[in-house]
């Protein structure tokens, strides 16, 4: 059995708490920059949720924004997306959030010519081109430019 007298610290015990104490620090110091560094994505995501939450299309079956109405769960900017089956050539006005344009074609997969679009649209052009009354199969929303 080994005794270590703790009345009179020895040179060994002053250096292994040195060690021990400097190892603490140095761990508290890296719990705080993950949890700055957690701050901070944490931020970053809320950030970028806010601005996907932004993009919004809203179609209506009707003129004025009236009748049956449309709007896709989740649109990412830059990103084509095709109506599903029964609102294919359906819509005949629509609303699309602030700050977005959104270019829309009359064949999925964002095929072809698209006219570009912003805002609230009473009634959807039949002279266009391409005419959207009853036209648009598919769409792809962008952060306006000022």
């Amino acid at each position: 059995m080994v005794f270590i007298n703790t009345a009179k610290p020895t040179g060994l015990f002053v250096v292994v708490t040195t060690c021990i104490l400097s190892a603490q620090t140095r761990l508290e110091a890296r719990v705080s920059l993950i949890g700055e560094l957690s701050k901070q994505a944490i931020s970053i995501l809320n950030n970028f949720q806010a601005a996907l939450a932004e993009v919004s299309v809203v179609f209506y079956d009707d003129v004025n924004l009236l009748g049956a109405s449309f709007s896709p769960a989740e649109i990412l900017p830059g990103v084509c997306q095709t109506l599903p089956g029964n609102w294919l050539d359906r819509a005949e006005s629509l609303e699309i959030g602030p700050g977005y344009t959104c270019n829309f074609y009359v064949y999925a997969g964002c095929e072809g010519v698209g006219q570009q679009l912003s805002g609230t649209v009473d009634a959807l052009s039949i002279t266009s081109i391409p005419p959207l009354y009853n036209n648009i199969e598919s769409f792809s929303c962008n952060k306006q430019i000022s």
